[in-house]
Parts: structure tokens; C-alpha cells; sequence
């Protein structure tokens, strides 16, 4: 029984030890194939296979020899083979988790896994096809990752993604601008762009034909021609319709010369920060590049002191007494064995230089000590950051107060009726409330038919236009109450838009009471003076 303990013992110590054996080479492997697929090598390998199938892709055409298209059938099997190969490496090298945590590597996969399934599709569909080997073409977006070695592109990238922010905001106000044109355009020249040799392909009569004339216009291809249709639809110079070029000269200045131009002024502060981050990176290396050399003489200061005693030759000297030692500056100390190390034969080296590591360690902890008060500055800017923070928002929550001026004289701040229309003006989701009938009016702005005025359609949103000037006029009445007029600080038509906001609820008014075609060009509609409220998003 015990002979057979011991030998079952001894067979599972050796299956033990051949598993870690097993484990240690396959570690082994899995690091050499890390290292393989990390390796500047295997990437330009990679660059190189996607140039290839690029170039395969790039000599395909119509009509093509039946042995280019045998080639190119094979040659995409073989780039496929190659791409699956080093996927199959990098998750085995890497680490499935660590590989997906890579975006590149997830699109990869992603169109690896596509171009399969086209291929089992097509093996058994040779009729159909999906067009996922349009994918494949994507790849080439691998080629981005040049910026990995390359230090100013890389900050150029950065610093356009991090500009990125600011770009949305602009094209949002962009869109808002051709949106805002758009919408003018079709209740100026709305079904009037009909000649006797036909209607031109850029017209105001729908909506979408309204944004795309609007952004040829301000992409400034043959604009000056859209601007003497609309001029000759309105009578021609001669009948009053020069006037209307303005709306073309306004699209071109504001749109064209301003918004567009911001792009360019984006890009230009892009380059500016990627060469600081290019400097910056340089003057780092450079910094690392002089700690190691100082390092590595420290490292040579140190073996030679360390050298035995029977090597230094001893030196032959009468004692006498030394000079008093000057206080080292800088928190310098001498240590014991520092100070022992200067006598040779009971003589004590009054200027015996410092050793070089000694020299780096007190400019580290001098450099320790600033940046200690430095942190100890920005630890106290930070709590009065935090302090006037918790007081603003302090503030808000408690809301804004009621201005101490009366208004219209008539409402002191302890009117009941003022206080009601303060509350209400306040209120968290009154402004919301507001800009969503704003984005309702402009629906029903664009859901408008310019060429048929007289439509049922046209006249079920005339009176979504009477609810949408009843809820501006309401709001209007609301602040002018809660603010006052004009006279005092803080008051309703202290503020620009405000001015703008009752400007537009008075011609929609005005537009209410004098219906007409005959006022059509001179007083603006319900639904044109709505057009203006978008401005406030």
C-alpha cells in the first residue's frame, strides 16, 4: 500500500511539474508573439498588406481580362487569410480583453466578421451579393496609426480631437443659420421661382430644395445666378426687386465670410497648440535624456568610491589644525560617513567637493519643496473655487430676487400679481417650455406649402400660428410685468433680445389684424415672424 502511494504520489508530481513545464513555454510564446505583433516591424508588414489590397481593389474595372479577375478573386482570399492571421495573433498574443479594448482592433474584427459572411453568403448565394466587401476599403483607416510614431501628427490629432467640442457648437450654429434662411427664403420666394422656360433646379418651394439652395449659396457655386432668379421672380429691377438681393448678400457675408471662415480660424489655433505639444515633448525627452546621464555619472561616482582602500595611496602630511567648516546653504548636510571619508591620515579636507549624487538628491528635494508649496497654493485656490461655487449654486436654488424697482408704476416688488409673474418667469422648465414651442412654430414654419397659399393644409397650421403668437404675447406681458419697461436697471428692454422678442410679437400682431395679399411683401406673416424667435436657441 505504501509503495503505491508513493509511486501514484511521484506520477502526479511529475504530471505537475511537466504542466508548469507546458505552462512556462506557452508563456514564453505568448510573450514572443506579444512582443512580435507590438513591434514597429509587423505594423509597417500590416501597412503594407492594406496598401496591397488597396491597389487590388484599385485596378478593378469594367471589362477586365478574365485572368485580372481570376487574380484579384484569389488575392482577396489571401488578404483576408493575412488579416484573420494576425487578428488570431493579437487576441492570442495580447489577450482577448486586452484586444478589444483597442477601437481599431473592435473595427477590425467587426469587418473581418463581414467579409466572412459575404463570402459563406456568396458561396451558397452566387446570385446575391450584400456589398460588404465595401467594408474591407475601410481599413484603410489603419493607416492613422502612423500617428503612433509620429510625434507632430499625433499632436495635431489630439488637438483636433480635443477642438472637437467647439466644432460641433459650430456647425450647430451653422445649421441653425441655413435653417434660419432657408425658412426666409420660402416665405420670400416661395412658388415664384416659375419662368416661361421652367422652374431652375434651385427653388424655395419645398423645404429640403430650401436648405440646399441655401448651401450652394454658401458654398459660393454660382450664386450670383440663384440671386438674379430671385430678383427677376420679384419684378426685376425695374419693379422692386433689387431690394431682395439683400437676402442673398447677407447669406454670402454672414455665412460664407464669417461661419466658414471660424473653421479656418479653429484649424490655425489646432496647429498652434500641436507645436507647443510638439515642443513640450521635446524639451521632456530632452529633460529625461539629462536625468540619465546624470544617473549614470552618479552610478561612476559611486563604483569609484567604493574602490578598495589598498588602491588609494595614502598621503604623507603633518596634522595641523583645519578651518572652521562654512554651514552648507540649501539644507545640505554632511553625514557621518561622508565626513569620514575625508580624512586621509588624520587630516581633514576643508573643501572637499560634494559628490555628484549628493548635488542631484538636494536639488530634488529643493524641486520636492516647491512643488509641495505649489500644491499646497493650488490647494487653497481650489477650495475658494469650490467655496464660490456652493455660493452661486447657493444662489440658484434659492432663485433669482425680485428686482426693488416698480414696475410700470404700478406694481411695487410686493405686488401680488408681480410676485405670480416672477414665480412663473423662473420657474425651472419655463424657459424649456418656451423653446419648444419655438422648435414647434419652425416645424410648422417649414410644414407650410408657399406654392398653393390657399391649401387646407395652409390653413390648419394658421391657426397653430394664432397658438404660437398667443404663447409669445403671454410671455412677453409675463416679463415686461415681472422686469418693468425700461426705466430702471435689470428692466425688459434693457436686454437686446428682449428688444428683438417684442419686435417680432408686435408685427405678428399687426400681421393678425391687417390680412392681405397686398401686405404680403411689406408686413411680415405670423408664421415669417415666428422664423425669427429660432435666433434665441
Amino acid at each position: 500500500g505504501n509503495l503505491f502511494g508513493q509511486s501514484y504520489g511521484e506520477l502526479l508530481k511529475r504530471r505537475k511539474e511537466r504542466c508548469q513545464s507546458c505552462w512556462r513555454t506557452e508563456k514564453r510564446i505568448r510573450y514572443a508573439i506579444r512582443r512580435m505583433v507590438k513591434s514597429q516591424a509587423c505594423y509597417w508588414i500590416v501597412i503594407v498588406l492594406v496598401f496591397l489590397n488597396t491597389v487590388c481593389g484599385a485596378i478593378e474595372h469594367h471589362g477586365q481580362p478574365i485572368w485580372l479577375s481570376n487574380f484579384l478573386y484569389y488575392a482577396e482570399y489571401v488578404f483576408l487569410g493575412l488579416f484573420i492571421a494576425e487578428m488570431l495573433l493579437k487576441m492570442y498574443g495580447l489577450k482577448v480583453h486586452i484586444y478589444f479594448e483597442s477601437t481599431f482592433n473592435i473595427f477590425d474584427c467587426a469587418v473581418i466578421i463581414g467579409s466572412l459572411f459575404e463570402i459563406l453568403w456568396g458561396a451558397f448565394h452566387p446570385e446575391a451579393s450584400f456589398g460588404i466587401s465595401v467594408l474591407r476599403a475601410l481599413r484603410l483607416l489603419r493607416i492613422f496609426k502612423v500617428t503612433r510614431y509620429w510625434a507632430s501628427l499625433r499632436n495635431l490629432v489630439l488637438s483636433l480631437l480635443n477642438s472637437m467640442r467647439s466644432i460641433i457648437s459650430l456647425l450647430f450654429l451653422l445649421f441653425l443659420f441655413i435653417l434660419i434662411f432657408a425658412l426666409l427664403g420660402m416665405q420670400l420666394f416661395g412658388g415664384d421661382f416659375n419662368f416661361d422656360e421652367g422652374r431652375p433646379t434651385q427653388h424655395f418651394d419645398t423645404f429640403v430644395k430650401a436648405l440646399l439652395t441655401v448651401f450652394q449659396i454658401l458654398t459660393g457655386e454660382d450664386w450670383n445666378t440663384i440671386m438674379y432668379n430671385g430678383i427677376r421672380a420679384q419684378g426685376g429691377v425695374s419693379g422692386g426687386g433689387g431690394i431682395y438681393a439683400v437676402y442673398f448678400v447677407l447669406v454670402m457675408l454672414v455665412g460664407n465670410y464669417t461661419l466658414l471662415n471660424v473653421f479656418l480660424a479653429i484649424a490655425v489655433d489646432n496647429l498652434a497648440n500641436a507645436q507647443e505639444l510638439t515642443e513640450a515633448e521635446e524639451e521632456q525627452k530632452l529633460k529625461e535624456e539629462m536625468q540619465a546621464n546624470g544617473e549614470n555619472m552618479a552610478n561612476e561616482y559611486h563604483s569609484e568610491e567604493s574602490m578598495p582602500q589598498a588602491q588609494v595611496k595614502p598621503v604623507q602630511t603633518l596634522a595641523k589644525p583645519s578651518p572652521p567648516i562654512a554651514p552648507l546653504t540649501n539644507q545640505r548636510r554632511i553625514t557621518g560617513t561622508s565626513v569620514a571619508n575625508t580624512w586621509v591620515k588624520g587630516e581633514k579636507l576643508a573643501h572637499a567637493p560634494l559628490p555628484f549624487s549628493q548635488i542631484l538628491q538636494d536639488g530634488m528635494n529643493a524641486e520636492r519643496t516647491r512643488l509641495e508649496s505649489f500644491g499646497k497654493l493650488n490647494m487653497v485656490s481650489i477650495e475658494s473655487d469650490d467655496t464660490a461655487r456652493l455660493q452661486g449654486s447657493t444662489q440658484q436654488t434659492q432663485g433669482k430676487p425680485i428686482l426693488p424697482y416698480s414696475s410700470m408704476f404700478i406694481f411695487a416688488p410686493n405686488n401680488a400679481i408681480r410676485r405670480f409673474c416672477h414665480f412663473v418667469v423662473n420657474l425651472r422648465y419655463f424657459d424649456l417650455f418656451i423653446m419648444i414651442v419655438i422648435c414647434a412654430s419652425s416645424i410648422a414654419l417649414a410644414a407650410e406649402d408657399p406654392v398653393w397659399e390657399h391649401s387646407s393644409r395652409n390653413a390648419i397650421l394658421e391657426h397653430f400660428d394664432y397658438a404660437f403668437t398667443g404663447v409669445f404675447t403671454i410671455e412677453l406681458v409675463l416679463k415686461v410685468i415681472d422686469l418693468g419697461v425700461v426705466l430702471h436697471p435689470g428692466s425688459y428692454f434693457r436686454d437686446a433680445w428682449n428688444i428683438l422678442d417684442a419686435i417680432v410679437v408686435f408685427f405678428a400682431l399687426v400681421a393678425f389684424v391687417v390680412r392681405g395679399r397686398t401686405l404680403k411683401s411689406s408686413i411680415p406673416t405670423p408664421s415669417a415672424s415666428t422664423l425669427i424667435m429660432e435666433q434665441k436657441v
